[in-house]
This record gives C-alpha cells, structure tokens and sequence, in this order.
C-alpha cells in the first residue's frame, strides 16, 4: 500500500519521477513502436530483407558499444574516486512510512 509524502519535496520528487514515467511510456510505445513499423515498413520495401536485417544489426552494435563504454567509463571514475553527487545517489527509493529519503541511501553506490 503507497502512502502519501508527508513533505512537499518528496511529493515533488514523487510527481516528477510519475510524470517522467508517463512521457516516456507515451513516447515509446506511441511514437517509437508507430514510426518504427513505418520506417522499417519503408526501408524493408526499398532495401530489401537482408540489407534492412544488415543496417539494423550495424545500429544495435554502435548502440551497444556506446552503452559499454559508457558504463566502463563510470566504473573507472568510480575506482578513482571521482564522483559528482548525481553519481553517488542516481536512485532515492522514498520510505513509505515516513514519505521522505532515507538516511542510508547516499550508500547505494
């Protein structure tokens, strides 16, 4: 059972985080799954089977090693000892009972 924030910057964080998932989720399943049928619709009927499988399989390598570099450069901050606040703390789960930040999540990292 999801009790109420008592205090108004963990109803701000509440609000913003529930905002922030519904743009997403609206923006993913309406605009990304519409325009990729339409897109892919085209290129499939211009390009072909194998050239389209081939252009999509080049997009996922690029992004994947984009996502791996990304995090091998996080890790290697984080060993050095180079963090920013955001870094420290990139999730704040509220207590329910209280509807505010624990004082132990700083130590998620």
């Amino acid at each position: 059972m999801l009790t109420e924030p008592r205090n108004a910057a963990a109803k701000t964080y509440l609000i913003c985080r529930l905002l922030l998932q519904g743009i997403f989720t609206g923006l993913y399943f309406g605009l990304g799954q519409g325009l990729g049928g339409l897109v892919g619709g085209l290129l499939m009927q211009a390009h072909g089977g194998q050239a389209m499988f081939a252009m999509c399989s080049a997009i996922m390598a690029v992004g994947w090693a984009l996502l791996g570099a990304a995090e091998f450069g996080h890790v290697l901050l984080a060993r050095c000892g180079r963090r920013d606040a955001r870094s420290q703390t990139p999730y704040m789960p509220l207590d329910p009972r209280t509807g505010s930040v624990p004082s132990n999540a700083g130590n998620a990292c």
